[in-house]
C-alpha cells in the first residue's frame, strides 16, 4: 500500500487533467447506456406498433449517443495520455538525478544497464499506471456498477440471475494475485539483465573483435534472453489461465440468463426486448469483469517495476550536509592521517598524510595498487575517510557543499570519459558558461588545433560514444582542455600524461607552467621522469606514504623510490 501511495504522490500535481478524463469517461459511460434501452424500444414498441416517428428518434438518439462516446473517449484518452508522459517525465528526472547523486561506492556495484533499464522500462510502466490504468480501473468498475443497476431496473429477477457467477469472477481475482505479482517481477528482473548485459558487451567491442568472442558473446546473452522468455512465457501463461477460467465463468452466466430469460418471456414475465438488452448490458457487466483480470496483472507487474525503481531512488545520497562556499583563492591542500578502505577489515590507506601548496607540483609515485588514486579520490569527497581529514586552507572539505568544493577542483584521469558530442562541445563541458575566446584559449594550449584539423567536421565534429575513434592520447589531450577551461584552485592530474609521446607531453607541460603557478597541483604517475622536476615527492607503499622529498634526495634515502627509477631507466634503454 505504501508503494502505491507512493506512486500515486507523482499523480498530485496533475489530478486536475485526472479529473478531466474522469469526468470525460462519465459523458462517455452515461451515452453508452442508450443503445441497448433504444434498442429494446424498438423491438417491444416501434415494431410492434410500426411506428415510423418514434423508429426515426429511436436511431437517431442511437447515432447521438454513439457520437458523444467516441468524443468523450478520445478526450479522456489524450487527458490520460498527457498525464502518462509528465509523470513519466518526473519520475525519469528523479529516478536520474538519485543516480548522479548516489554515494560513488554504490554506483561501482550496480551495472548500468539494469540501471537504464529501470529507467526507461519500468518506469514506462509505472506511469501507465497512474495516467491510464486508474482511468480503466474506473471505467470498467462504473461500467459493471451502471449494468448492475440498468439490468435490475428492467427485471430484477433476471439481473439476479445473471449476477449468481460474480463470486466465482471474484475468487478468481483472489487466486491469482500473488502469482501476477511474482511474474511480473521476475520479467522485470531478466529485462533488466538482458538490459545490462547488453549493454556491457557494446561497450566491450574492441575487446570483444580482439579476442575474437563475438560467438561467446551472442552465447551468453542468449542465455539471458532464455530466462527473459521464461518469464515471459510463465505471464502469458497466468495471463491465459486466470482469463480462461473467467471467460468460462462468464460464459455460464450468459447460458444462464438466456435459460431463465427464456422461461421468463414464455411465462410472460420478460418481454424479447428486455432479453436483447439483457444481452447487450451483459457485456458491460462480463467484459469489464474479464478485462479487470488482465488489468490486475498488469497493476502487480506495474508495481513490480515501481519496486525495482525505487531501489534505485531510495539509494543514499551523497553526504551534503556542508555549508560553506569554497570562494576564495586555494593556498594549500593536507591530508591528515588519513585511513580508508573499501571493507571495513581492510584498510586501503594507512595514516597518510600529504601537503600541497600553491605554486607547487606535488606527485605520488609507487607501485600499481599502493592506494595513489584512492588517495585523491578523497579530495573531491567521492570518498570520506575512516579516520584523519582532508582539509582546504585549513578547513575539512566535509564542511564546503559538494557543489562549492568540486567546482574549484579539475581533474584529469587516466580512464577518459568522453560524450557522444562534437569535440568542442566536449571541451566545453569543463565549464558551459565559458565564452567562445575562453574555450579557443583552452585548445590551444592542449594542442587540440591538430587533432581538429585530422576530423571532417573540425570542433564540430561529432566524437562518438566515448570517442573511441580517438587515440588515448587524443582523449587525453581533450581532457586536458577541459580543465585548462575550467580553470581550477587545485588541479589533479591522475596519469594525466601517460599517453602522450615524450615530445606531446614536454609541449602540453610547459603550456601549462603559466596556469599551474598560480595553482595547486598534484599528479599521479608511474612514469618517473613526468614528476622529476616536482617540488615534493611522495612513495606510497601497499596504502602507507614511506618517504617524501625531491627527486635527488630520494634517490639517496628510499630504496622502493630509487627500486622504481632503476626500473623505469633500465627499461627505458
Amino acid at each position: 500500500m505504501n508503494l502505491f501511495r507512493r506512486v500515486l504522490g507523482y499523480l498530485r500535481p496533475y489530478l486536475w487533467l485526472e479529473a478531466g478524463a474522469f469526468l470525460a469517461m462519465l459523458v462517455a459511460q452515461a451515452a453508452m447506456y442508450v443503445t441497448p434501452i433504444l434498442t429494446m424500444n424498438i423491438v417491444d414498441n416501434v415494431v410492434g406498433r410500426r411506428d415510423v416517428r418514434l423508429l426515426a428518434l429511436s436511431t437517431g438518439g442511437m447515432i447521438v449517443a454513439i457520437v458523444i462516446v467516441q468524443v468523450f473517449r478520445g478526450v479522456t484518452q489524450y487527458l490520460t495520455s498527457l498525464v502518462t508522459q509528465r509523470v513519466l517525465v518526473d519520475m525519469r528526472r528523479d529516478l536520474f538525478d538519485r543516480s548522479l547523486r548516489t554515494r560513488y561506492a554504490l554506483t561501482l556495484t550496480r551495472q548500468t544497464g539494469d540501471v537504464v533499464s529501470r529507467l526507461v522500462n519500468d518506469l514506462s510502466m509505472v506511469a501507465g499506471l497512474v495516467g491510464q490504468t486508474l482511468i480503466d480501473v474506473s471505467t470498467n468498475i462504473l461500467t459493471v456498477i451502471g449494468g448492475i443497476a440498468v439490468m435490475v431496473y428492467l427485471n430484477w429477477r433476471l439481473a439476479g440471475a445473471s449476477l449468481t457467477v460474480l463470486p466465482l469472477v471474484v475468487l478468481t481475482f483472489a487466486l491469482f494475485q500473488r502469482r501476477y505479482y511474482v511474474v511480473g517481477m521476475k520479467l522485470q528482473r531478466t529485462t533488466g539483465l538482458v538490459s545490462a548485459y547488453a549493454t556491457s558487451a557494446l561497450q566491450g567491442q574492441r575487446e570483444i573483435k580482439t579476442f575474437g568472442n563475438e560467438r561467446l558473446e551472442t552465447e551468453n546473452l542468449l542465455r539471458r534472453m532464455t530466462l527473459f522468455l521464461k518469464a515471459s512465457m510463465e505471464r502469458a501463461w497466468v495471463t491465459a489461465l486466470s482469463g480462461g477460467i473467467i471467460q468460462i465463468v462468464c460464459g455460464m452466466g450468459q447460458v444462464i440468463v438466456f435459460m431463465y430469460g427464456g422461461y421468463q418471456a414464455i411465462m410472460g414475465r420478460a418481454t424479447l426486448g428486455q432479453i436483447i438488452a439483457f444481452t447487450n448490458y451483459l457485456g458491460f457487466l462480463y467484459g469489464p469483469a474479464q478485462q479487470l483480470t488482465v488489468i490486475n496483472l498488469s497493476i502487480k507487474s506495474t508495481m513490480a517495476a515501481a519496486q525495482r525503481a525505487f531501489e534505485v531512488m531510495d539509494l543514499p545520497a551523497e553526504d551534503d550536509s556542508g555549508r560553506r562556499a569554497l570562494s576564495h583563492s586555494v593556498s594549500e591542500v593536507n591530508f591528515e592521517d588519513v585511513w580508508f578502505g573499501y571493507s571495513e577489515d581492510k584498510p586501503v590507506l594507512k595514516g597518510c598524510a600529504l601537503r600541497a601548496r600553491k605554486g607547487e607540483m606535488v606527485a605520488l609515485v609507487g607501485a600499481s595498487g599502493s592506494g595513489k588514486t584512492t588517495l585523491i579520490s578523497l579530495l573531491p569527497r567521492l570518498y570520506d575517510p575512516w579516520r584523519g581529514r582532508v582539509t582546504l586552507d585549513g578547513v575539512d572539505v566535509r564542511d564546503f557543499s559538494l557543489a562549492s568544493l568540486r567546482s574549484r577542483l579539475g581533474v584529469v584521469s587516466q580512464d577518459i570519459f568522453l560524450f557522444d558530442a562534437s569535440l568542442i562541445e566536449n571541451v566545453r563541458y569543463g565549464r558551459p558558461t565559458a565564452s567562445p575566446d575562453d574555450v579557443r584559449r583552452a585548445c590551444a594550449a592542449a594542442h587540440l588545433d591538430e587533432i581538429a584539423a585530422e576530423l571532417p567536421h573540425g570542433y564540430d565534429e561529432v566524437l562518438g560514444e566515448r570517442a573511441l575513434r580517438l587515440s588515448a592520447g587524443q582523449r587525453q589531450r581533450i581532457s586536458l582542455a577541459r580543465v585548462v577551461l575550467r580553470d581550477p584552485e587545485v588541479i589533479i592530474l591522475d596519469e594525466a600524461t601517460s599517453a602522450l609521446d615524450s615530445e606531446s607531453e614536454t609541449t602540453i607541460r610547459e603550456t601549462m607552467i603559466p596556469l599551474v603557478s598560480r595553482r595547486v597541483l598534484i599528479v599521479i604517475a608511474h612514469r618517473l621522469s613526468t614528476v622529476n622536476q616536482a617540488d615534493r615527492i611522495y612513495v606510497l607503499d601497499e596504502g602507507a606514504i614511506i618517504a617524501s622529498g625531491p627527486h635527488s634526495d630520494l634517490l639517496e634515502s628510499c630504496s622502493q623510490y630509487r627500486r622504481l627509477y632503476q626500473e623505469q631507466f633500465i627499461a627505458g634503454k
